[in-house]
């Protein structure tokens, strides 16, 4: 071919716009570009023991253990897609949290700001969660990690559940909640 005969191939179209995938309510639209994980939350590691939930650890030691945990999931889930998180059926333990969940994770979120001190937790949730989303994400054997996810596509993280307490399997909790006592200092 000639140089005057060659055909012209069109560079591909730059995508701008992120795909949308609906998940939970219908006005919730999540963009399909990989996750961030924001760990900034002041009280995270103001680990809590509710009734109904726990996620303090036996020791310090436990708790580097549980660390590593929770490294190893982020690791594994950072950049994913939330279309490829939650609305495929490879990550199951990639969810919204349920409305009867929703107000559990709210109080454990206002127990571990009171444990660290914060004077009006409950306004504090009131202004980080309003009527948002809450999602689980987590993988087999990993840290379940809970928080809300932005705009921008990043996960703010809020809660962990190193022991799968908030959608509790007894075969799998076989770590009993009275051996757990120990929490990391929290912030004054």
């Amino acid at each position: 071919m000639g140089k005057n005969n060659r055909r012209k191939i069109p560079k591909p179209k730059k995508n701008d716009k992120a795909q949308s995938v609906r998940i939970g309510r219908e006005n919730q639209t999540l963009r399909s570009e990989g996750l961030v994980f924001d760990l900034s939350f002041e009280y995270l590691f103001c680990l809590v023991n509710d009734k109904d939930f726990y996620n303090q650890c036996k020791n310090e030691s436990h708790f580097v253990d549980s660390l590593m945990l929770l490294h190893q999931t982020i690791s594994k889930l950072s950049g994913k897609s939330t279309k490829e998180l939650f609305a495929s059926q490879h990550y199951r333990h990639c969810h919204l949290i349920g409305q009867d969940k929703r107000d559990l994770v709210v109080r454990l979120i206002q127990k571990a700001a009171r444990n660290g001190g914060h004077p009006e937790a409950v306004r504090l949730t009131d202004h980080l969660l309003g009527d948002e989303d809450i999602y689980q994400v987590g993988i087999e054997k990993g840290t379940r990690i809970i928080g809300i996810i932005g705009q921008s596509g990043i996960f703010t993280v809020l809660l962990l559940d190193f022991h799968h307490k908030l959608y509790s399997n007894e075969t799998k909790n076989r770590l009993k909640q009275n051996h757990c006592k120990y929490t990391p200092s929290c912030p004054d």
